[in-house]
Formats: structure tokens, sequence, C-alpha cells
């Protein structure tokens, strides 16, 4: 029998609601690189609008597709971490353009959790509130989804 230390790490096991956590997330992320899709001339126009130039047309494109990106290594367990690490960036990446935008005044366009253009504070900080929400899920589901040894241990390097 082999020792818990020298099992493949996809074999170990992971934390309760793991599976949970990939499959909210994934479905979020899938959503999110939607609706990023279909309302990319609007990204493009929010973010040039606050002073992002042609970074905003970058992220307006690069944004999406990572999301999905993201969602497809979700699916399965031996890239789900790298999967929520990418969905955190792109939640990140999210939060901080809400906060730029909303701080030179353009309403927010579209966010990772809403897609409806709505002008003023509550609006921004509902974008703002659900940016972080979907940093704090993908954050969750990366702590889930490490590979941990039966004793609590990481596994070690190979």
């Amino acid at each position: 029998m082999r020792r818990a230390d020298e099992l493949p790490t996809s074999a170990l096991p992971r934390p309760a609601g793991a599976t949970a956590l990939r499959a909210l997330l994934g479905a979020v992320l899938v959503w999110a690189g939607a609706t990023g899709l279909a309302h990319h001339g609007r990204w493009s126009r929010t973010w040039r609008a606050a002073d992002l130039g042609t970074l905003g047309t970058v992220l307006a494109t690069a944004l999406p597709v990572v999301a999905l990106l993201a969602a497809v290594l979700l699916a399965s367990r031996r890239s789900a971490f790298v999967g929520a690490v990418a969905g955190a960036a792109v939640a990140c990446v999210a939060l901080f353009t809400t906060v730029v935008t909303w701080t030179h005044g353009v309403p927010v366009a579209c966010t990772c959790v809403d897609s409806a253009v709505r002008d003023g504070t509550r609006a921004n900080v509902e974008a703002v509130i659900g940016d972080a929400l979907l940093l704090a899920l993908a954050c969750a589901t990366a702590w889930a989804t490490r590979a941990v040894a039966p004793d609590g241990r990481p596994p070690p390097a190979s």
C-alpha cells in the first residue's frame, strides 16, 4: 500500500463542497463570459470613457475569453485549481476596472454579475459588491480544490 505522501495529487481527497463550489463558479464564469462577449462594444466604450484607452478594448476582449476558459478548466478535478485561480484573476480585474470606471463618473456598463446599464451610486456599489463576491467565490473554490493529503498536509513537491 502506498503512503499518503506518495499518492498522486489527483487521487487525494478534496474538502467537502469542492464539487459544488466548482459547479457554481463555473456557471457564473460561463454567464459572465457569455454576457461579456455579447456586450463587447459596451464594455469597450465604457472603459475607454474611463480613460483606460486601448487597455479597455483589450480587457473587453480578454476578460470574457479568460472567464470561459476558466469555466472549462473547472469542469475537471485535475485542472480545477488553475480554473479557480483564473476565475479569481478575472474577478480582480473586473473589480479593479469597476472601481476605476466608477471613480471617473462613468456608469458601470457591465460587470461579471450584472449586465444592465444603470447609472447612479447604488448601481455602482452593487457592481463592486457583486465583483467582490465573485472574487470571494473564486478564492473559496481555489482553496477547496487545492490538493490536500489525507492527514491535512499539502502533497510533496514533485
